[in-house]
């Protein structure tokens, strides 16, 4: 049983998950076993790294370690500078950093702040986040609540007396994913009564998923509540295994839906498309996407079971796939090779780079383009035609009708029929 799923999965990280799907951490502690233990990733390793950095420059009043990676240095210059302007700001003498403190709802348990400081009226946490695939906001996140609430129990525990007028700010610091300001710092700021009460909420449900887990309450209070979003459903570990997630798909997919091993295929099949009413079909492909994320998943969960142990799935195995595109492992080298057989033209390709590429690189320059310049521009470019693409009734997109002519998108539908 990997050992990161034996408690209750109510870390401050993953509270967007268990606030709105209560019954996953019981879920995921009672089926442990078919967890498989969590891999390192690459940018997992990497924001460990770089909260390392962070924190070491922070601890030196500003400067970065040598050994601080060329490509992670601005990224973590940017935090440290950030973090202690923001300190001589308020006036804060104490800058706290990577500091471990009790979870307020679960003392036992402790949550890392990666820096604090205060006044008597002025309370302050930073979080640095190195990722760059999600953006996340400060405003209405209930981790940074979390962490505030513990650092102000802890505090007050310590003998520090805060003002009931006091100013709690939550701060994200996230370099590589900036707000359409461009900032790297997103920012929440509430009064300490509002900050209590809001963790209250959280501290609530907290304790109910623990009452539950107890035995102390029905299993009935809490509530399965699938969500496709990255911090729900994304990064829950048990995505591959949770068939709550398709509860309400269209009975020709839910139905059939069973675990299924070679050798013990399901008594019927999924039914014949003709046989399904426009209805049906209609409310099948609304479930598209979520069925293959479901799958998708289903995938990866089987993939790790069996990389783990290669006999845990029965009737499957992990095998290499198809190469990728062949590369040249020495340019130079077959150059020289072909050039005397097939002439230099014939080997070499040179083409302009696309629109948007284009775009792109105009941006970077920085320069502001005349408006004869752009106009010139955009008549040298043209977009085909989209392919027809099924929508609900409500998407603003107008809708397709079939004309006669050859060149509409509707042609092409038909010659791939």
């Amino acid at each position: 049983m990997a050992e990161q799923h034996k408690r209750l999965a109510l870390q401050p990280s993953s509270a967007k998950r268990w606030l709105s799907c209560t019954a996953s951490p019981i879920f995921i502690r009672d089926n442990a076993d078919k967890i498989p233990a969590e891999v390192s990733k690459p940018y997992a390793d990497e924001g460990t790294v770089a909260h390392e950095h962070g924190a070491l420059g922070l601890l030196t009043g500003g400067l970065l370690s040598d050994e601080c990676p060329e490509a992670m240095r601005p990224h973590v210059a940017g935090y440290v500078e950030a973090v202690l302007a923001a300190q001589a700001a308020a006036g804060a003498p104490q800058l706290v950093v990577e500091e471990k403190v009790p979870l307020f709802y679960m003392p036992e348990r402790n949550g890392q702040i990666d820096a604090r400081f205060s006044t008597k009226d002025y309370l302050v946490t930073w979080d640095y986040k190195h990722g760059a695939g999600v953006k996340v906001f400060a405003t209405g996140n209930p981790q940074l609540l979390i962490y505030s609430r513990s650092t102000y129990e802890y505090i007050t525990f310590q003998g520090l007396t805060l003002e009931p007028g006091t100013l709690v700010s939550m701060n994200i610091f996230q370099p590589r994913a900036r707000g359409e300001d461009g900032s790297a710092t997103s920012t929440w700021e509430i009064s300490l009564p509002e900050m209590l009460r809001l963790s209250d909420e959280i501290g609530a449900t907290a304790k109910l998923i623990q009452e539950v887990a107890n035995g102390e309450q029905p299993a009935n209070l809490l509530k399965f509540a699938p969500l496709d979003e990255p911090e729900v459903c994304g990064w829950c570990p048990a995505k591959g295994i949770c068939t709550a997630r398709l509860a309400g798909a269209p009975a020709a997919v839910s139905s059939e839906l069973e675990i299924v091993t070679p050798g013990n295929a399901p008594a019927k099949g999924l039914p014949e498309v003709s046989s399904l009413s426009q209805t049906e079909l209609a409310s099948l492909w609304a479930w598209k996407k979520r069925i293959v994320k479901f799958l998708d998943d289903v995938e990866e969960h089987l993939k790790a079971q069996i990389h783990a142990d290669p006999s845990s799935v029965p009737g499957l195995k992990l095998v290499a796939s198809k190469g990728g595109h062949r590369k040249w492992t020495d340019e130079e080298a077959a150059v020289k090779l072909l050039a005397p057989k097939l002439g230099m033209p014939d080997i070499f390709e040179k083409t302009l780079k696309s629109p948007a590429a284009i775009e792109a690189l105009l941006k970077a320059t920085g320069e502001e383009l005349s408006t004869r310049f752009t106009n010139r521009l955009e008549s040298l470019v043209t977009k085909g035609e989209g392919k027809p693409v099924i929508a609900l009734a409500s998407d603003k997109r107008p809708a397709l009708v079939a004309p006669e002519e050859s060149g509409h998108p509707f042609a092409a539908l038909s010659e791939e029929q």
